[in-house]
Parts: structure tokens; sequence; C-alpha cells
């Protein structure tokens, strides 16, 4: 065998080497999609035994945030001058995605770390782990909305009919986080510094994302926040909600990013699925 048949030779076979690591790829993920019931559950364990004998539960994170927009509202309406019917739907609009998006990263960081009995000693897809993450912080998603409910009852606000666009943006964002809970988490169960790393990122990014203050401010520096990726998540989730209108350069951003991300977490997924138990 010549030099350069045996180089093809070796070339033939890392290309079926890497189509079998995207076929395992793509069929983890189909799995754990259709092991819906299996992450619901484990989501839901999660959140019991998070709060387990408290009475009120997770509601006890409603109820800090609800008194954390509260505050900041009376003060930067104050410090503003804007009307603080204007701000704090505005506000608690911010602060409840945020709080689903910081929480998706930060924790996604551990994604696997943290699941180490079950890929250790369990068969069940590894991208389900995301999932369950996801499925837990969606259920304080959906809790936190009380706190808009109680908004939308004080001040007599009526969202609208862009409410109905929310379901779209909310599974793109939604799908968005998953994927990048797959990423930040495969990365970090190999590289142990990457999580403190994310979650002090994450704390900056909070202040150059329009969440205490409106994207209007910053018009002489526009850039801050339209080449900011959280941005478009956090309008993505906020706007329909808030009534106000969900443009198709929104909607198509964040399908764009959706691709981007699905592209790159699979490309992620596929070199570290089969190496993620031996790093654990």
């Amino acid at each position: 065998m010549t030099a350069e048949t045996s180089t093809q030779a070796r070339r033939l076979a890392r290309i079926a080497s890497d189509t079998r690591s995207y076929r395992r790829a793509i069929g983890d993920i189909g799995q754990a999609l259709s092991l819906w019931r299996l992450w619901g559950m484990l989501g839901w364990l999660d959140i019991r035994q998070r709060y387990r004998r408290s009475f009120i539960g997770p509601f006890w994170i409603t109820i800090s945030m609800g008194v954390m927009i509260s505050a900041l509202g009376f003060v930067y309406s104050t410090l503003l001058g804007t009307p603080i019917a204007e701000l704090l739907p505005y506000l608690a609009g911010g602060f409840i995605a945020w709080a689903l998006i910081s929480a998706m990263m930060i924790e996604g960081a551990a994604v696997f770390t943290a699941s180490e009995p079950f890929i250790k000693h369990g068969n069940v897809p590894l991208s389900l782990h995301s999932l369950r993450l996801y499925w837990r912080h969606a259920i304080t998603f959906a809790h936190n909305l009380a706190i808009l409910l109680a908004v939308y009852v004080i001040f007599q606000f009526l969202p609208g009919t862009s409410l109905f666009v929310f379901p779209l943006t909310f599974t793109i964002v939604s799908a968005i986080l998953v994927i990048w809970a797959i990423i930040i988490g495969s990365l970090s169960t190999r590289f142990r510094d990457l999580p403190p790393i994310i979650s002090s990122t994450v704390q900056v990014v909070f202040f150059v994302t329009p969440i205490l203050y409106k994207p209007e401010m910053l018009s002489d520096r526009p850039f801050v926040y339209q080449f900011n990726p959280f941005y478009y998540m956090v309008e993505g989730l906020r706007a329909p909600i808030l009534g106000e209108p969900v443009t198709a350069k929104l909607v198509m951003t964040l399908l764009l990013m959706l691709a981007v991300s699905a592209v790159l977490g699979l490309i992620v997924f596929a070199r570290t699925r089969g190496r993620i138990s031996y790093w654990l």
C-alpha cells in the first residue's frame, strides 16, 4: 500500500467516523425528545425536591422577584422621570424573561456534571438532561407570569393581539436555550473553568441588555443592543406579553439565531458526546 493510498484510507475512515458521530448525536436528541414524559417528570421532581416541606414552594421566587420589580419600578420611575404605569410592566417583562435566560445559561454549564450519577449508571440520552433543566425553569417561568397578571390588574393593562405571537417566539427562544445548554454543558464538562466564566459573563450581559432601561435611551449608541443576541431573546419574550408589536425583523433574527445555534450545537455535541462520561 502506497503512502497516498494509506492517507486516503485514513481520510475516508475519519469521514466515516465523523458521520457516525453526527448520526448518533442526532439520534440522541431525537430519542430525548421522544422521552418527554421522563424529562417532564424529572423536572417536576426537581421542583418538588427543592421546595419540599415549603407551603408556597416555587412561588417564593415569584414573590421575591415581584418585590424587587416593585422596588426598582418606584426608584427608576423617579430617576428616569417615567410614569410607573409605563415602566413597571416593562421591568416585569424584562426580569421574567431574563430569569429564564440567565438560569439556562448558568445552570446549563453544570447540566452534565450535576447529572453524573444518571450518566454513569443510567441509560438515557445525554441531551435529555438539558431538556430536564429547561422544563424545570419553564415551570418557574410560568409561575413568574403571575407578576404580569398582577400588573395587568393593577394598571388595567391589556396586552392586545400581540399576545398571540407569544407561543411562536417562546418556542424559538426555548429551542435556542436548550441548544445553548447542550453546547455550554458539553464544553464545561471538559473545561471546568468555564462555568464561573459563564456566570460572570451573564452578570455583565445583564447590564448591557435593555432590561432596566429602554433601547431608545441608547439612541446614540445603538450597537450596544443591536449586536447583543440576548436582547433579541428578551424582546422575543417581553414584547408579546406587553402588547408591543413583534416585528418580522425580530422573528427572523430569532430564527437565524436558532439555525446558527443548531449547526454549532450539532458540531459540538457530535464531537464531545462520546467523551462526556469519561470527563465526569
